[in-house]
């Protein structure tokens, strides 16, 4: 007597079927969500190079490192021409910039603002020996905030004030 016996091993279509629509869901669900990450990470690495810069400029102000005050060449500091790029940039007591020595362009949409001062450029100056900070020429003001968006309109501020402290909220 032979017996015929059907093997059982081995998935059936409607399992095939649901395993691969919960992989494609997990996978659509990260998928959207890289997106999401990366403009939050380009929005912290913006936010780090600027305060990065911010102190750069404090530190060449204090050194005096190419400064001249007989010449006009009084400190340097942070020039924000436009929502998309700022400069370090060294500075002339009397006349404002003499020249920019780096200009960095913000990546992926990242835009910069104030609500300080809603028209551009704004200026941020370092004046040795203190160094005396003066923000867009106007020496009564205590502290300004720069605001950083990412094209999902999520920000980080970035405030600076008189004393020479450089914080982010």
């Amino acid at each position: 007597m032979a017996k015929n016996i059907i093997s059982e091993k081995g998935f059936t279509l409607i399992e095939l079927l649901l395993v691969m629509g919960i992989i494609s869901m997990l996978s659509s669900a990260v998928f959207f969500n890289r997106h999401q990450a990366t403009d939050i990470q380009a929005l912290n690495q913006a936010t780090q190079r600027l305060v990065f810069d911010i102190r750069r400029a404090q530190t060449l102000a204090l050194s005096g490192v190419g400064l001249d005050i007989d010449n006009g060449k009084c400190g340097y500091g942070i020039n924000i021409p436009n929502n998309a790029t700022y400069n370090i940039s060294l500075y002339n007591c009397t006349n404002g910039i003499i020249n920019n020595s780096e200009i960095i362009t913000l990546s992926k949409g990242i835009t910069i603002s104030s609500v300080a001062f809603p028209t551009f450029p704004i200026d941020i100056l370092f004046k040795p020996p203190k160094p005396y900070i003066v923000i867009n020429n106007t020496p009564a003001l205590t502290s300004i905030e720069i605001k950083l968006t990412n094209p999902q309109n999520q920000t980080k501020i970035i405030e600076i004030n008189t004393s020479g402290q450089v914080n982010i909220k």
